[in-house]
């Protein structure tokens, strides 16, 4: 089962579990009782949030599922709190085989906030800053050293 979350609508954490618990709930309680059982009892069964950068994506991802007959569940929020009334979210896909899954949802990155986003970056940064002072003292060293 995979969760795609629309990543443009910049959702507080709690507004996006709210909205990944109801896009599952939803797949999961429409799902056949044959079905769910046997994705419950599946070892290797998985629920995965990936991220939509934005509502054309979001949208592209839906039609994508719906033509290569992926049971879909578009989750719309009232839009109470944090986004506009009929605003959708998120969408579950599945339960299904991860292979099948895969040829809608595989290119898309697992949900990252924005805030995470910049910090992976920062730390990026430090870690090849690091290195080039790094790399800078060595050759500092290897000039004294040969002198």
């Amino acid at each position: 089962l995979v969760v795609v979350v629309r990543r443009d609508l910049n959702l507080s954490c709690g507004k996006l579990a709210v909205q990944v618990g109801h896009a599952v709930h939803s797949a999961v309680a429409a799902c056949p009782a044959d079905l769910r059982e046997e994705w419950e009892g599946d070892d290797e069964s998985k629920l995965v949030v990936l991220q939509a950068e934005t509502l054309e994506e979001f949208t592209a991802i839906c039609r994508h599922a719906e033509e290569a007959k992926l049971a879909f569940f578009v989750e719309t929020d009232s839009g109470v709190n944090e986004v506009d009334p009929e605003t959708d979210t998120a969408v579950a896909i599945g339960p299904a085989q991860g292979s099948q899954i895969d040829v809608v949802t595989g290119h898309l990155r697992v949900y990252r906030s924005k805030d995470e986003e910049r910090i992976k970056e920062l730390e990026e940064r430090l870690r090849q800053a690091e290195s080039r002072l790094s790399s800078e003292r060595d050759g500092a060293g290897d000039e004294h050293s040969a002198a």
